[in-house]
């Protein structure tokens, strides 16, 4: 038997550009970031995005993170119906 959550998933997006000296990884992450939840981007990100940027994990300053608050200031836009929510 299938069983459904009914709590809201909290997710990370990761935006990732790739420049010509170093790339730049912007985090839009969930209002008020647990401590655990930024343990585990952390791990995500320097174990797994920036070793496949760079090839090792060893955070050389060849790669930039920004972290970026996408829902404490923002207005999100219905695009089917037009309403702000």
């Amino acid at each position: 038997m299938a069983t459904t959550s009914t709590a809201k998933t909290r997710v990370a997006q990761l935006q990732i550009q790739k420049g010509k000296d170093r790339s730049t990884i912007t985090a839009y992450v969930p209002s008020n970031l647990r401590a655990s939840e930024f343990a585990k981007l952390n791990t995500v990100i320097v174990e797994k995005v920036i070793k496949d940027l760079t090839g090792c994990s060893c955070l050389s300053g060849a790669v930039d993170v920004i972290f970026h608050d996408n829902l404490a200031d923002s207005i999100r836009v219905d695009l089917g119906s037009g309403k702000i929510g």
